[in-house]
């Protein structure tokens, strides 16, 4: 079984919690990003926001994307995995929150990277098709 660090995706897409929604709705849209990690000026993990956090705050505060922070509207809970830990606990982890990928930090809880479900199913696919092919 592998650790998280050796399947996640280094440099991560991120924001920082001041940023403006309109610019970070942006940065998803051209790398086809449904979350971004939300981080502080330190690079800790503070929170995440998803496309639909931010098409609906608008109509939820009633100002225009372009005056909104994303610290109004990110989930400040959030769920990560320590770059030790092993992809069985990382899927354990997505499953009881009901998350498709996390944010992988360090021990001082500093962005290092990102893992999904589609990583870690894309592994076990290759693992299983070796193990085919070598029979």
């Amino acid at each position: 079984m592998r650790t998280v660090n050796e399947i996640m995706t280094t440099l991560p897409l991120s924001c920082n919690k001041d940023e403006m929604i309109d610019i970070v709705a942006d940065k998803m849209f051209a790398r086809s990003a449904n979350f971004l990690t939300v981080t502080n000026g330190d690079k800790k993990v503070v929170g995440t926001i998803n496309y639909i956090d931010i098409c609906m705050a608008p109509d939820k505060l009633l100002r225009p994307k372009e005056q909104i922070m994303v610290s109004e509207v990110m989930n400040p809970y959030t769920p990560t995995v320590n770059t030790f830990d092993d992809e069985a606990s990382a899927l354990k982890i997505m499953r009881m929150n009901k998350a498709n990928a996390l944010p992988v930090v360090d021990d001082d809880n500093t962005l290092k990277g990102t893992i999904s479900f589609m990583s870690i199913a894309r592994r076990i696919i290759g693992f299983k098709q070796t193990l085919k092919a070598s029979f």
